[in-house]
């Protein structure tokens, strides 16, 4: 025999017994057996509905994580893009020493090197400062202010260095 309600008779059927897996009786003295719970259900489940969306706002949360987590890899701090800088103008004035040039007074002059960025300006397009005593190169920043002295990103950034080691 079929199992679960044949010919859509649900008269006489508790809700009790629409969901159980045990036989029940018939009006005419037989009986059948009910196994198909949530036939005909016309609402969802609530507790099913709670899960989706408890499982949507869980994705959600990790989808927005993420992407903040990703966002917030990808800054570089001024402070140390203009140290970047400096290091790659030590490269510069190391090359020009090298090949017997004179340290220009604009660090643009400088011989550029493939493959590395020849802007001579600090993370905030000042143009970065050069001091040369003796042997002795400093490269100076006065950082996001642009004035001497100052604490945080208003301080200097100084990169000092020695052209013959």
């Amino acid at each position: 025999m079929a199992s679960g309600i044949v010919g859509g008779d649900y008269r006489g059927v508790r809700m009790d017994q629409f969901f159980s897996r045990t036989p029940t009786e018939k009006a005419d003295g037989g009986s059948r057996i009910i196994d198909t719970p949530g036939m005909n259900q016309t609402s969802p489940n609530p507790k099913r509905t709670r899960r989706r969306w408890r499982a949507a706002g869980i994705v959600g949360s990790f989808l927005a994580l993420n992407w903040y987590l990703v966002a917030a890899t990808d800054v570089i701090r001024p402070s140390e893009r203009t140290q970047a800088a400096m290091a790659v103008l030590e490269q510069r004035v190391r090359l020009a020493a090298d090949q017997k040039l004179e340290i220009p007074d604009d660090l643009n002059d400088l011989p550029s090197i493939a493959g590395r960025a020849s802007d001579a300006n600090d993370a905030w397009g000042r143009p970065i400062l050069l001091e040369r005593t003796g042997d002795e190169v400093t490269l100076v920043s006065y950082g996001k202010d642009g004035r001497p002295g100052g604490a945080g990103l208003n301080g200097d950034l100084v990169h000092r260095f020695a052209l013959k080691d």
